[in-house]
């Protein structure tokens, strides 16, 4: 049995021999955590989710509650800075799924991660994460538009 097999317990993702990256346990347990919850909850409703146009925010806080949102925030942010290797690899098990809620993911997580480098927005930033990450209930996107950012 692989190893892709083995982190998801499901179907193995396609694998190059020469693609094997060793990125760490830490980043392993992420991976089969996105990789279980894309499967479970994104992929069944991918196509919906598509036709509808209709941003998935009960999605949001479920993956807030997995800790799969802050990964590339400070910690004292609310994230989690495990870092973009650790990013990339919760997006690209959300793209599996959906590459419309894989490109959302990536664009919040991107757009926060950015902000909370940001001298004024620190603190905006941290709490759109904090929130997020603490599945606070919010029906809005996870983290602001740039436009609410400013103001």
């Amino acid at each position: 049995m692989d190893r892709a097999r083995n982190l998801s317990g499901g179907t193995p993702a396609i694998e190059l021999p020469g693609l094997r990256f060793a990125l760490g346990e830490d980043i392993d347990m992420l991976r089969a955590t996105a990789r279980g919850f894309a499967q479970a909850e994104i992929a069944p409703r991918a196509a919906e989710i598509d036709r509808s146009n209709q941003f998935p925010s009960d999605l949001w806080k479920k993956m807030g509650a997995l800790g799969l949102l802050g990964v590339t925030v400070e910690e004292a942010y609310g994230g989690t800075l495990m870092g973009y290797a650790a990013h990339i690899v919760a997006m690209e098990e959300i793209s599996r799924a959906s590459a419309s809620v894989g490109l959302s993911y990536g664009a919040h997580s991107i757009s926060a991660s950015t902000r909370s480098a940001g001298t004024g927005a620190r603190l905006r930033s941290a709490n759109t994460c904090r929130s997020s990450s603490q599945a606070s209930g919010s029906a809005r996107s996870p983290c602001p538009s740039p436009a609410r950012a400013r103001t």
